[in-house]
């Protein structure tokens, strides 16, 4: 069941810090990590569940491409990043 997604001020902090980084080793790439970031993002919002637990509660989802993953828990009404 799909759920919507909830970023914590944490989680966009660390996105806008990898953009930054993928951007100052290659101009255009920060743009392309956003994009996979956000697909991750949908496919979390839609399928929650998809990824398996790494944790008590916390689930990982890899950003393909890249060397990032976006950690998530599963609440009654949301993905919370």
């Amino acid at each position: 069941m799909s759920r919507p997604v909830e970023l914590l001020d944490e989680a966009r902090r660390d996105v806008i810090e990898g953009r930054d980084f993928y951007e100052s080793a290659l101009a255009g790439l920060g743009g392309k990590f956003s994009a996979a970031v956000v697909k991750a993002l949908e496919r979390v919002g839609w399928m929650p569940e998809l990824y398996g637990e790494v944790g008590a509660g916390v689930r990982a989802a890899p950003v393909r491409r890249f060397g990032y993953v976006v950690y998530y828990r599963i609440t009654p009404t949301a993905v919370e990043v």
